[in-house]
């Protein structure tokens, strides 16, 4: 999770990032570990956690219009469920904040290759989380069904039902993140192609002009270089021309059409 960035009400809460961070961002490695038996004891473990989850968690319980029926083994895993998933939301949004930051100041893009870098480093990474948890949702709701299917008189035939249709919706919620965290990194790519091709197009206006100073220059450079040559003599006698001054230009047209040639033969072969 990286560093709110963005002070608007919508997006104002908790910070989980401390100021003494120097990074600006931190990876919480949630580790649940859950273990329940036949008596309904239900017990549930989370290791490097966000600060605020246990308060959360004991709240959304107190919160529950009915008492948990322990007897199904993923009674708790609801509202755990539910607050992963609202971490899952803000650490998305937290990374769509800066990259929309980008897309506002695009004339400075280019020199933000760094901070670019790290915001697609985290997008990745928060894409390739959601892609597994997706895939261990998937896997608890076959559990959970196979649980409900081995002991059909233990739960309420609705019970069932409304357990397994909420256990869908919040695979379905994960699902629609990690469509916002691909898009999030989509158009991140997206900004540093621009940013590239701002810096393409600003070096091939340098070398435009220095080709049209090139061009402005070159009569004078190639007169100049002729006239210094033993073909002119410019003495007290007046302006003479060597009789040799063919052998100039016998030397110098077939050098030409060789370099030419020999040019566009190198072209060729590197097209």
């Amino acid at each position: 999770m990286i560093r709110n960035l963005d002070n608007e009400p919508c997006n104002r809460g908790p910070e989980y990032v401390p100021y003494t961070n120097t990074k600006g961002y931190i990876w919480f490695g949630i580790r649940i570990f859950t273990r329940w038996n036949s008596k309904g004891e239900c017990q549930i473990l989370c290791v490097d956690i966000p600060f605020d989850l246990p308060d959360k968690l004991e709240a959304s319980f107190k919160k529950r219009p009915s008492v948990l029926n322990f007897e199904d083994p993923f009674a708790m895993h609801v509202n755990l469920i539910d607050l992963i998933i609202k971490y899952y939301d803000i650490s998305v949004w937290r990374i769509r904040n800066p990259v929309r930051k980008l897309e506002k100041n695009q004339p400075y893009v280019e020199h933000l290759f760094k901070p670019m870098h790290d915001i697609s480093r985290h997008a990745i990474h928060s894409s390739e989380i959601l892609s597994t948890t997706i895939k261990t949702f998937e896997e608890m709701l076959k559990s959970q069904t196979k649980v409900y299917n081995e002991s059909p008189g233990a739960y309420e035939k609705t019970y069932q039902e409304q357990a397994k249709e909420y256990m869908k919706f919040q695979i379905q919620v994960v699902k629609s993140l990690k469509l916002r965290s691909d898009s999030n990194q989509q158009r991140l790519e997206n900004e540093v192609n621009l940013a590239f091709n701002n810096i393409a197009k600003q070096d091939n206006t340098v070398m435009k002009s220095i080709a049209v100073l090139t061009m402005v220059l070159f009569p004078a450079t190639f007169l100049s270089a002729l006239f210094g040559t033993a073909f002119f003599n410019f003495g007290d006698d007046g302006w003479k021309v060597s009789s040799g001054f063919w052998i100039y230009w016998v030397v110098t047209i077939p050098i030409t059409v060789m370099v030419i040639f020999a040019f566009r033969k190198w072209m060729i072969r590197t097209a």
